[in-house]
C-alpha cells in the first residue's frame, strides 16, 4: 500500500511507521509489538495493509494453519 494522502483528513502526511499496538480482546490485554503500518502525522489515523493485518492476526490467533487438501 503506497498512500501519501490521508483519506480521513486529506493532508499529505501519511508515512510508514512501526508501532506497538495495545488492544483488549475478550477481556484480555493483547500487546502486538513492531507492527509496520501507515499513520497520518496530522490526525494520527492508522491504515493497515494486508502484511500488518497478518502480523496482528498471528499475534492474536497464532500462526495460520495450512489448508486441508481433502486427500
Amino acid at each position: 500500500m503506497n498512500i501519501k494522502t490521508c483519506p480521513f483528513c486529506g493532508k499529505k502526511a501519511v508515512t510508514r511507521v512501526k508501532r506497538t499496538l495495545k488492544r483488549t480482546m475478550n477481556g484480555k490485554a493483547v500487546i502486538i509489538p513492531d507492527v509496520e503500518l501507515l499513520e497520518c502525522s496530522r490526525c494520527k489515523e492508522r491504515l493497515f495493509d494486508s502484511a500488518a493485518m497478518d502480523a496482528i492476526e498471528a499475534q492474536v490467533y497464532g500462526p495460520p494453519r495450512k489448508a486441508a487438501t481433502g486427500r
